[in-house]
């Protein structure tokens, strides 16, 4: 109810903006005479509000109503709109279609997908078309599971598998989908890049706030001049390069604890 508040709100600058030039052009035409050079520059003025008002509805109605994406980062309005129409958990909080069980079902081969939204399916809005239901709906005679959070890094999935060890969980043949950003938690300021990125998330004006097409704006701009997200991956470059400018020893250290991790998930 709130949002279509916001949107009838909108709706309304073009009316506002419309009539405001209906009622100069009236005055204008009962004191022709009197200071022409005023008179059209707010005539001017009037018509440029009336247009841009109507390619801010524009825009809004698109945005708001048509337009339907997710982002990299889950930062604009239309990306948290998707996540809430698409993303459905089941009763272990992974996003799919079907419940898991802790035993692996008598016959079966069990194969556990474990990853972050890339597998989790992020973009994609019915869950069957993701790669790892497709692959269970081509063999029926595997049990598929996708063990897979949005945001998560080698280090998050490894404690993730192992909390599903610890509940009980049996494991058959564990896949690691690995992403070029799983990397991060072994990067020292990956936290603080993280905390710059979202500094302003949800600190923005009432405009941005509540206009799906000035959010969308707002962020697109911020993603371009943002070096932050402009070069979210030649950030993570020197982690694969062994280079992080602290200290070395310990980034080593945490580079083969990483090591281990993915050797210990990938069994």
């Amino acid at each position: 109810m709130h949002d279509i508040a916001w949107f009838i709100f909108f709706a309304f600058w073009p009316i506002g903006s419309g009539g405001l030039l209906f009622l100069f052009v009236r005055f204008v035409k009962a004191r022709l005479e009197r200071r022409v050079w005023l008179q059209l520059a707010v005539g001017n003025v009037l018509v440029l509000l009336l247009f841009c008002s109507l390619i801010f509805l524009g825009g809004e109605i698109y945005y708001r109503f048509i337009y339907d994406s997710s982002d990299a980062f889950n930062y604009t309005r239309i990306s948290k709109r998707w996540y809430d129409r698409y993303f459905r958990q089941n009763i272990q909080a992974f996003r799919d279609n079907v419940d898991y069980t802790l035993q692996i079902p008598h016959g079966k081969r069990r194969i556990s997908f474990v990853g972050d939204s890339f597998t989790a399916g992020h973009g994609i809005k019915e869950v069957e078309n993701r790669f790892a239901n497709r692959i269970r709906e081509t063999n029926p005679q595997w049990e598929v599971q996708v063990l897979a959070n949005v945001g998560a890094d080698t280090g998050g999935e490894h404690d993730m598998l192992k909390d599903a060890i610890q509940l009980g969980c049996q494991l058959d043949q564990v896949v690691l989908v690995y992403c070029l950003n799983d990397i991060q938690d072994i990067v020292p300021e990956w936290n603080d890049v993280m905390a710059r990125i979202y500094t302003d998330n949800g600190k923005q004006n009432w405009l941005v706030r509540n206009s799906y097409f000035a959010n969308t704006l707002y962020y697109r701009l911020k993603a371009r001049r943002d070096p932050n997200i402009a070069n979210y991956y030649q950030f993570l470059l020197p982690a694969y390069q062994g280079r992080f400018g602290v200290n070395r020893r310990s980034d080593s250290k945490r580079s083969e604890t990483l090591w281990n991790r993915t050797a210990d998930i990938c069994w």
